[in-house]
């Protein structure tokens, strides 16, 4: 059990690309991955998932294989750690404006076919169809959208509820309590670190390479929008507040590795270009 692997993967933070690359340099042929109750917030109908889709879902951590040798999933810090207390845990942050914009641009970019699996998830997918600005206000999707790298820090808390967002009065808490996980695990690091190859290299002591890969499909004729549209006052201002735990961490991540000022400059170019990513994504 000492030489598992675990990565706590944050949606949409190069979590496909480092799965992959991950097994490659491991020599793992099949690694754990799924999701566990985290991101589904109050969502309850499992039933009506296909049992492929179902089987994937950890309703509790026992419900994890024994002892694989890598598991990468959406799974709480909590599931993990109280399924595999001696394993090597690690997470990937992602600039958080950046993330939110993809995984709304993800969800948006799903045929209705596509979707059949999920049962009556399903229909929280098909939000993703209205526009950012009233997405990112549509409590029943918090537990995807609102502050999710702190979540998965931190779930199951008092303070989070899972059918709405998080309190800003509770912002203070929380915030110390989730810097306190990442300290606590073995290797952390953000996405857009120059360095992040070579750093993961060095701490799993084997070479190391990834190839970044774009999960986020095309966009279906029908939702497709010119994206500085979605770009209101009002959707920028609701990505600030569905992302302002998650940039502290980040952040707090981006400074052990430089100074602040070029935090920041990597923040903004980070989301420029994301922007300008799914711009040409939208227009097809």
């Amino acid at each position: 059990m000492a030489d598992l692997l675990v990565f706590n993967h944050i949606p949409k933070s190069a979590g496909t690309s480092l799965r992959i690359a991950l097994a490659r340099s491991l020599g793992v042929s099949q690694a754990v991955d799924g999701f566990d109750r985290l991101t589904f917030g109050g969502f309850d109908d499992f039933s009506s998932l296909s049992p492929e889709a179902r089987a994937a879902v950890a309703m509790e951590p026992e419900d994890l294989p024994e002892a694989p040798q890598l598991v990468v999933g959406h799974y709480a810090l909590s599931t993990t750690k109280a399924r595999y207390p001696f394993a090597r845990h690690m997470t990937v942050l992602r600039e958080a404006r950046s993330r939110l914009l993809s995984h709304w641009m993800f969800w948006r970019g799903h045929r209705d076919e596509q979707l059949t699996s999920l049962g009556s998830w399903a229909g929280y997918v098909k939000r993703a169809a209205a526009p950012l600005a009233v997405f990112l206000e549509d409590r029943a999707i918090a537990a995807q959208f609102d502050n999710m790298a702190l979540r998965l820090l931190l779930w199951p808390h008092a303070a989070i509820p899972v059918n709405d967002h998080i309190d800003p009065r509770d912002d203070a808490v929380l915030l110390r309590e989730a810097l306190v996980k990442l300290e606590e695990m073995d290797f952390v690091d953000i996405v857009e670190d120059p360095d992040f190859g070579p750093s993961l290299s060095s701490w799993l002591g084997v070479p190391f390479t990834m190839e970044r890969l774009n999960e986020t499909l095309p966009i279906p004729e029908e939702r497709r929008t010119p994206l500085w549209r979605q770009l209101t006052p009002s959707a920028m201002d609701a990505m600030a507040r569905r992302s302002r735990l998650d940039d502290a961490l980040w952040m707090h991540i981006a400074e052990r590795r430089m100074s602040r000022t070029e935090a920041e400059c990597l923040r903004e170019a980070s989301l420029a270009q994301s922007i300008a990513r799914h711009a040409l994504l939208m227009a097809g």
